[in-house]
């Protein structure tokens, strides 16, 4: 793990104090450090990191629609990280899109941060709300 992955798990965590909807984000974090850890290539990376994010774009709990797009958004920019990562290993063919994509990846952390932040207590995320809850309780004895 890099140091930029530990921010971003840190991050996730203290936003889901706040806004449990967050752990979604966090969950497609962890699916991809795994990924990273134990597929061998990065189209194998960026395809599982990709499926994470469509697969929970459109999960029955209540976020913003400008979250679900969001996450939408993800699953493209690691689609065409696939795709690039194919290009190159197969044709060696290489695009701008591979030093570019950390940067993709940030704004995008940082749009959807901004999001949850926003929404705070407003927008639990259904069944995984009574962690929020609890956690609220937990530090402001209510």
């Amino acid at each position: 793990m890099t140091t930029i992955d530990w921010v971003l798990v840190c991050i996730w965590l203290a936003i889901s104090i706040l806004n449990t909807a967050a752990l979604v984000p966090l969950f497609v974090l962890v699916v991809n450090l795994i990924a990273f850890d134990l597929l061998d290539t990065g189209f194998s990376v960026n395809v599982t990191t990709s499926i994470a994010y469509f697969s929970l774009a459109p999960i029955n709990i209540r976020i913003s629609s400008s979250v679900r797009y969001a996450l939408m958004a993800f699953g493209m920019v690691y689609l065409i990280g696939a795709v690039d990562d194919l290009l190159y290993s197969q044709f060696a063919i290489s695009t701008v899109y591979y030093p570019s994509m950390p940067y993709i990846v940030i704004a995008l952390n940082a749009y959807i941060a901004v999001l949850l932040m926003r929404d705070r207590r407003r927008s639990h995320a259904g069944k995984i709300s009574a962690l929020g809850r609890s956690l609220h309780r937990l530090f402001h004895g209510v």
